[in-house]
């Protein structure tokens, strides 16, 4: 069985851990650069709906073949808000940002694709996007890994007595 393998180091083989080390890496300054390209992204992602629902509504009437309706509108505007929130908690390192951008583009997007309402022209650039915003994901969490590491003490939720100075 593979929960009674047991590692080089005398630990047991976890797999939990074994799915960390795929996510988690050992460098600040790559991990500094993976969710400065994930915030980067983001933003950009967000300014392409912006612009696009501002090019497209005002130009076609709900009426006509091809026209918005303003239902579609205020989502485009809201998804371009959420993922402009979601780039700027990434640029202030949350990994809850992080995580939480990477997946509701990834849910947001499978819809699209099998409505038929995405291009295939823009599937490489949304495949660019989920990879940025995937390797942001893994930046946060190596980040606060390689940054807030666990204490080498259980705690007990009491605080250590005070010293008075006599070392009792």
């Amino acid at each position: 069985m593979l929960q009674g393998r047991v590692a080089s180091a005398g630990k047991r083989w976890n797999p939990v851990d074994a799915g960390m080390k795929l996510l988690i890496a050992d460098d600040v300054v790559k991990a500094r650069k993976r969710m400065r390209n994930a915030w980067i992204a983001g933003f950009a992602a967000a300014g392409v709906g912006l612009i696009n629902a501002l090019i497209s509504f005002p130009s076609a009437h709900a009426d006509s073949q091809g026209g918005w309706s303003n239902g579609q509108f205020i989502f485009v505007m809201l998804e371009s808000s959420l993922m402009a929130g979601l780039a700027y908690g990434v640029l202030k390192r949350t990994r809850a940002a992080a995580v939480l951008l990477f997946a509701y583009f990834v849910i947001s997007r499978i819809p699209l694709l099998a409505m038929g309402l995405m291009r295939l022209e823009v599937l490489p650039l949304q495949l660019l996007f989920g990879y940025l915003f995937f390797q942001g994901m893994r930046g946060a969490l190596t980040f606060h890994h390689l940054t807030h590491p666990f204490p080498t003490e259980p705690h007990d939720g009491h605080e250590p007595a005070a010293d008075d100075g006599n070392g009792r």
